[in-house]
């Protein structure tokens, strides 16, 4: 896999024979603004475009940063739909806390539920094994 993108809140690398993205947000989101998530997100869909993506891993088990509506809404209109426009298979690994997986699996799977295949999954092994990606 090849980096493509390293800030303090993740890292996007890249598989370019399994057309295959991996995002890995970190512990660090917890002191994260709303600016510097949006910039993590730009770049991710920019790369997603670019680079004709057709399987993401989203790797958000450690993301605490707290989603509000307004921020929601805008990954909504400006991440989901290049998503949905471009995306086959979508998986995402979600953090242990409840209530936060909750607020984060909403965001990530309500804006695809009839255009892309996206699923929750507890490891690494079973998102590759899903998209059916080899390791």
């Amino acid at each position: 896999m090849k980096e493509l993108y390293r800030s303090k809140y993740c890292v996007i690398l890249y598989d370019s024979n399994q057309a295959f993205l991996e995002h890995i947000l970190f512990e660090t989101t917890e002191n994260m603004t709303e600016k510097d998530l949006k910039n993590d997100l730009k770049a991710y869909s920019q790369y997603i475009q670019q680079l004709d993506i057709k399987f993401v891993l989203l790797d958000l088990r450690n993301f605490s940063y707290v989603i509000v509506p307004d921020l929601q809404a805008w990954i909504d209109n400006e991440i989901a739909t290049i998503e949905k426009r471009i995306l086959k298979k979508q998986a995402v690994l979600l953090p242990q806390e409840l209530i936060a997986s909750l607020g984060i699996e909403q965001t990530v799977t309500e804006p695809h539920s009839q255009e892309i295949n996206v699923k929750t999954v507890g490891t690494r092994q079973e998102a590759l094994a899903w998209m059916k990606l080899t390791r």
